[in-house]
């Protein structure tokens, strides 16, 4: 009897000690992913919020510059096409072409300059800026515990817990260019079309 004590014992303890480990990483696990969850959930706020602001700015171009109805639709599009993203890969590629038709539709404003002396235009001007900060502030935050979150399920026992409790590897949310960025690189050229109109 007493040798096989000195065997089940040992063996008691391990399963034990595995048991234990296996339950101790996977809480760390669900831990991790509730904060990215969460700081997903943050950065998805900030993108609509700014995505909200994008009819009245349409509207307010709109009023000054009728004539150009290809960058309005190209604006809309952009937003529909945001609204139909669902992973963070798509929601970023969304999101820089959004960037993209924004920036033409500012430059488009910067030469209106009855427009830029409206004070509901510079109140979306400041709004939009500020949502951006916000957006580049949450997509960092974001990202950094992507980044660790992905390092632990990688790791040696870890990456055994999280294969088999379901804890997949979440996908980071690209770098994007701003609407005033983009304003930026698009504003020459539409200075080279204002010049080419005036010329005979």
């Amino acid at each position: 009897m007493k040798p096989s004590i000195y065997i089940v014992i040992p063996i008691v303890a391990l399963a034990l000690l595995g048991v234990y480990l296996f339950f101790s990483q996977y809480t760390g696990l669900v831990v991790m992913n509730k904060v990215v969850n969460q700081d997903w959930a943050d950065l998805d706020a900030q993108l609509r919020s700014r995505a909200n602001l994008i009819p009245d700015l349409v509207s307010a171009v709109k009023n000054h510059v009728p004539d150009e109805e290809e960058v309005f639709t190209g604006v809309t599009d952009a937003r529909g096409k945001l609204a139909a993203a669902t992973t963070p890969s798509a929601r970023a590629e969304a999101e820089e072409a959004l960037a993209d038709a924004l920036g033409r539709l500012l430059a488009i404003a910067a030469n209106c300059p009855e427009l830029n002396e409206e004070e509901d235009f510079i109140r979306l001007q400041l709004e939009l800026a500020d949502a951006e900060k916000r957006i580049e502030v949450s997509r960092k935050r974001y990202n950094e515990n992507v980044e660790i979150y992905n390092t632990c399920t990688g790791g040696f026992l870890v990456s055994y817990v999280a294969g088999r409790a379901g804890f997949l590897p979440r996908e980071q949310f690209e770098s994007l260019k701003s609407a005033t960025e983009t304003q930026g690189e698009t504003a020459p050229d539409e200075a080279e079309t204002e010049k080419n109109r005036a010329m005979p």
